[in-house]
């Protein structure tokens, strides 16, 4: 399955549906957009949630509209407006080997790095890779990868960079998992 989220900001919100459908076009299986989330590492700083420059409405119309893209062979979902802050965590309540949602997702940013997470964003010695110089596949399989999440998973965060967290969702499941079973050997 491959998958992608669309984070919408204020100047691409009016062409959600163009975006999705191109997803959609290219052959992705599922798709989510929600609004993008900010802190002192985004590359404009921190900023105000997309939803705050529409009306309800105006994102009702957009989610009713890039709805119609779904079929037996592609799903579209929504996290807009955010109904709750994603907080993950600080230098204070770091937890070593905790962040294991790493190791099933990953962001290319619009330069081509493949990056672990938000900390990786604007950090070239937390990139994996590029894809202008190599294939997903190679990046996904390098030691590179393997050593740089190894330091995610070691060492604190700086900053603010975990608290607007894309794994905290993925890292609450696992870690429920984790309590019942031995998971950690079928991770990539």
């Amino acid at each position: 399955m491959l998958m992608a989220t669309v984070y919408l900001e204020p100047y691409s919100f009016k062409h959600a549906y163009e975006i999705v459908s191109f997803w959609k076009d290219i052959g992705l299986d599922y798709m989510l957009v929600m609004e993008a989330s900010y802190c002192e590492f985004s590359p404009d700083g921190k900023r105000d949630f997309t939803s705050t420059y529409y009306t309800d409405r105006q994102i009702e119309r957009m989610k009713e509209r890039v709805s119609k893209l779904n079929d037996d062979n592609f799903i579209v979902r929504f996290s807009m407006p955010l109904n709750y802050l994603m907080t993950g965590t600080s230098a204070e309540t770091f937890r070593p080997g905790y962040c294991q949602g790493i190791k099933f997702e990953t962001v290319i940013t619009p330069a081509g790095d493949v990056i672990a997470c938000w900390r990786g964003w604007g950090c070239p010695e937390l990139s994996f890779g590029n894809l202008h110089k190599q294939s997903f596949e190679e990046i996904w399989k390098s030691e590179r990868r393997q050593e740089i999440t190894n330091r995610i998973l070691t060492t604190p965060p700086k900053g603010d960079a975990c608290k607007a967290c894309n794994q905290y969702k993925n890292n609450s499941i696992l870690n429920e998992y984790k309590e019942r079973t031995e998971w950690a050997n079928f991770l990539i």
